[in-house]
């Protein structure tokens, strides 16, 4: 920070900087200088973001960060991405509209960091960048297909709702929900029906919309399907899924949708592992110990993933439904839950 900054003289820089990259390191000619080693960033075009009414750096700074790259391949909630990937290449899009990015928001949706939306772009051509520690042979350029006031799409809130202590004097509704980018939202409870095979997915919109039908489409291996669907001409549009095998991703896609400044087609993916009570793509200890941890309760807001079968209360009977589930994961959990 700059004196003139400190008085208050020059307003706060809030703004995405693009540049061509082929390197960030403390080595500069690939001389070896570096004690942490050869560069590891993989070039391409790359994105900082700042906002300095936020902070300047981000020692000390809460999340999200104040400056930090944008990353091409972000994993939403994690404050020690891998960022050697981040760059954009190719082909690669940026899309603010609905780019998640790494690290969270208490303020953003279910605790992810929304980007401001105020840019799309394409990399459309991208030549010259060395890969390793060497310096290019030549000048690197990039191009960019670039709109700088994009009109975003309106994305309605989607959720997976079941409803517990169904049948007593006091059942309640409660809803995980569910993303059309970044990792999939997880549902940890029981299906209902005959086969604990039956789910519900609903789309809330700002406004009445119409839709002409949807569809499910399981995993490799796997089975699901769309029973039946209600809304059109409503907000708020249900799709009843049946036969949904657990330990998947499984996309939900509703199709033909008019109205709410919506996109005509909206897919969005579900993660389906019973038991997985603290959404981290695996069953195991830890979410049995964290069941064991609310046994007693009744179910509300803050505990209602642990009542695993729905009955309103967290028992024993909660405990054995993540123990009969331990040892399972979705395909796209960490390395070490397979």
């Amino acid at each position: 920070m700059d004196q003139g900054q400190q008085r208050g003289r020059f307003p706060a820089d809030h703004a995405y900087y693009i540049e061509l990259r082929d390197r960030i390191s403390n080595d500069f000619d690939g001389k070896g200088q570096s004690d942490r080693g050869n560069p590891t960033w993989q070039g391409g075009v790359s994105m900082i973001y700042t906002d300095e009414a936020h902070g300047y750096g981000n020692f000390g700074v809460d999340n999200p960060p104040a400056q930090t790259p944008v990353d091409s391949m972000p994993q939403p909630g994690n404050n020690s991405p891998n960022l050697n990937d981040a760059a954009f290449t190719l082909a690669e899009i940026f899309n603010g509209c609905t780019h998640i990015d790494n690290y969270g928001d208490p303020n953003g949706p279910a605790g992810r960091w929304k980007l401001p939306p105020h840019l799309k772009f394409t990399v459309t051509a991208l030549s010259g960048l060395a890969p390793g520690a060497a310096l290019p042979a030549t000048p690197a350029t990039a191009s960019l297909l670039a709109d700088v006031a994009p009109v975003c799409e309106v994305i309605p809130r989607i959720a997976s709702r079941k409803i517990h202590a169904e049948g007593t004097a006091q059942p309640q509704t409660f809803d995980i929900l569910l993303f059309p980018t970044g990792p999939s939202g997880v549902e940890c409870r029981t299906g209902g029906g005959a086969n604990a095979d039956t789910h519900q997915v609903v789309f809330k919109f700002s406004a009445p919309v119409t839709f002409t039908g949807a569809t499910a489409t399981p995993e490799s291996g796997k089975s699901g399907m769309v029973t039946t669907t209600s809304g059109s001409g409503t907000d708020e549009v249900i799709v009843n899924l049946g036969e949904v095998d657990n330990e998947q991703i499984i996309l939900i896609n509703l199709t033909g949708i008019s109205g709410a400044g919506s996109a005509a087609n909206i897919t969005v993916p579900m993660g389906v592992l019973a038991g997985d009570s603290n959404a981290d793509r695996r069953v195991n200890v830890v979410d049995t110990n964290q069941t064991k941890s609310n046994s007693g309760q009744l179910t509300g807001e803050k505990n209602f993933r642990t009542d695993g079968n729905l009955d309103g209360r967290i028992n024993i009977g909660d405990t054995n439904f993540v123990k009969s589930h331990s040892g399972t994961a979705l395909s796209d959990a960490p390395p070490e839950a397979r």
